[in-house]
Parts: structure tokens; sequence; C-alpha cells
């Protein structure tokens, strides 16, 4: 069992719930891959609610717990007002995203990449090990790189996801056993 597995299992999460993660993330870089243009208009809107929900939950919260409330609320006006900026001003949003997009990516990449290979020296074989240098390897060209093409970055996020979400089924197999 990797250690992401027990954090999983001493948290109380299910593998079924592991198993949902693994396949959205599947799918979501399948549409990515596929169709990158309404895949990054649905998640650009997703987003979009997502901070207008955590900016009103987090003034909400002011008033349950006081504790932090100048921290609470800051974070509630700038979630509040990117949510909105999301929504009346999609082309602005995506352009400030697409900005800052071959960073996450490529950040993010590595990152995956690393963990791949942590697994792999704790006992997930070789082909884990060489995954993760692949992940790694395309993480630096991206962060090389801040001017490719949108759609590479969508092929790349498209590609990460669905390795992630692959590693992430398999591990709750592994749970389930």
């Amino acid at each position: 069992m990797t250690i992401k597995e027990k954090v999983f299992e001493s948290q109380g999460v299910s593998w079924w719930i592991v198993l949902l993660e693994g396949i959205a993330a599947v799918v979501i870089g399948i549409l990515l891959i596929t169709s990158p243009d309404k895949t990054g208009n649905l998640l650009l809107r997703l987003l979009g609610i997502f901070f207008l929900i955590k900016g009103g939950l987090g003034i909400v919260s002011i008033f349950t717990d006081r504790d932090n409330w100048p921290y609470k609320l800051l974070m509630g006006i700038v979630g509040i007002l990117v949510g909105l900026m999301i929504f009346l001003a999609p082309l602005a949003a995506f352009g400030i995203i697409r900005g800052t997009l071959w960073l996450l990516v490529g950040m993010g990449a590595v990152t995956l990449g690393f963990i791949e290979i942590a697994r792999a020296l704790k006992g997930g074989g070789c082909g884990i090990a060489f995954l993760g240098a692949v992940i790694i390897l395309l993480g630096l060209i991206v962060l090389g790189n801040p001017m490719l093409p949108p759609g590479t970055y969508a092929n790349l996020l498209g590609g990460v996801s669905i390795v992630g979400g692959i590693a992430t089924i398999v591990m709750a197999f592994g749970m389930r056993s």
C-alpha cells in the first residue's frame, strides 16, 4: 500500500470515490485533447462557479467562526471578484489564465513526475519511474517554452490528466483489495 493510499484510508475515503476521481480525470483529459476549446470554456465556467461559491462561503464562515475574520473576508471578496470577472469578462479571464497556463501545466507535470518517481522508489517498479521521468521532461519543456501554441497546452494538460487518472484508477483498485 502506497503512502497516498494510506492517507486516503486514514481519512475514511472509500476506494470507489478514488476510482470516480480517476475516471473523471481520464474523461477530462480526453475532452481536453479531442475538444480543447469547448472543454476549456466549460472548465473556465466551472472555475468561475467555484470562486463564487468559495468566496461566498468564506464570508459566511465569518459569522460562524470569528477566528481570522480579516483573512476570511479578504479571501471571500477576492473569490467573489474573480468569479464575477470570469462570468462578466470571460475573454479577459481566459487571457489571464492563458498567460499563466504554461506555468501551471509545467509545474503540475514536474510535480506529478516526481510523485511517480517517489512511488517507483517505494516498490512501484521501473515502468512507473520511466513514466515519472517522461512527465518531468514534458514539464521542463513546457516551462522552458512559455509561448507554445494554446492547443499544445490543452494536449499536454489532457495527457497529464489521463496519466494521472489512470494512476488514480490503479490506486483505487489497490485500495479495494
